[in-house]
Order: structure tokens, then sequence, then C-alpha cells
């Protein structure tokens, strides 16, 4: 499995910052963050919204049928905005708001978190071939 932990920042609280994702459903995790195996359906960011007070620890599917990006990071109070450009490498987008909320990490994943054990998005690799995982990021203002 892959995946890259960034946090971003705008130098805004994420209390002040949207987010926006194009995902089908959630990843549902038992009581100690573990991935059941099963996903829910889940679409409450495809508008984007607010980030007051939402925390988030969770593994979504996203949506390749959307139109790209399929993640954005809006700072409307400075007018940044962090456009997130996934290939089909990376399925799963990990987002997580630390208790200091003053970044956000927004990651992705090739799996589920505990791939290894549960299956979940794991890619098997075998000797003498590679894979090619590849995501782009946009950071601009509006």
């Amino acid at each position: 499995m892959d995946g890259w932990h960034p946090y971003f920042t705008t130098g805004t609280p994420v209390d002040r910052l949207e987010l926006q994702f194009s995902s089908t459903s959630i990843v549902e995790f038992d009581e100690k963050l573990i991935p059941t195996g099963k996903v829910l359906p889940y679409q409450e960011f495809k508008q984007g919204k607010s980030m007051n007070g939402v925390e988030l620890d969770n593994s979504f599917l996203l949506d390749f049928d959307a139109a790209q990006p399929l993640c954005t990071l809006t700072d409307p109070e400075k007018r940044i905005r962090i456009a997130f450009y996934p290939e089909r490498s990376y399925p799963v987008l990990q987002v997580y708001t630390p208790p200091h909320r003053n970044s956000i990490a927004i990651e992705n994943l090739t799996g589920a978190p505990n791939a290894f054990n549960n299956g979940m998005g794991l890619v098997t690799v075998e000797a003498g071939h590679s894979v090619l995982f590849r995501t782009s990021l946009q950071v601009g203002t509006f």
C-alpha cells in the first residue's frame, strides 16, 4: 500500500476553511479506528462545507466519475485554494483534523488503513514489475 501524509495550512485556523471532495462512501472504522471491511454511503462534502467544529479521522472512497479536482481545501479569507487531482491509483482520501486545528491532513492512499490485514486496496506487485501511483496538487488564489 502507498500513502503519503501531508498536512496543509494557509495560516488560517481549520475552523475557517472549507473542504469539498467527491466521495461515494466512507470506510467504516471500529472503536479502535481499524477498518471493519465495510463501506457506507457518504456524500456530505460533495458540495463543500465549512470545517467549523468538524472533526475527521476518516477514509473516503473517491468518486472518479466526478469532475476533477476531486478535493479542494479553500481559505475564503485569504482567497487560497488547494486542489487535489489524484489518479485512479489513489482511490482513498484520508482526512484528519488534529486537535490543535491549525492544519489539516489530506492524504491520498492506494487503500484503506490496515490494508495488509483487511485487503482493502492492497496492491501486490510481482517481482520484476512496477506500479505507478500519481497525484497532483495545485495551489492558487481566486
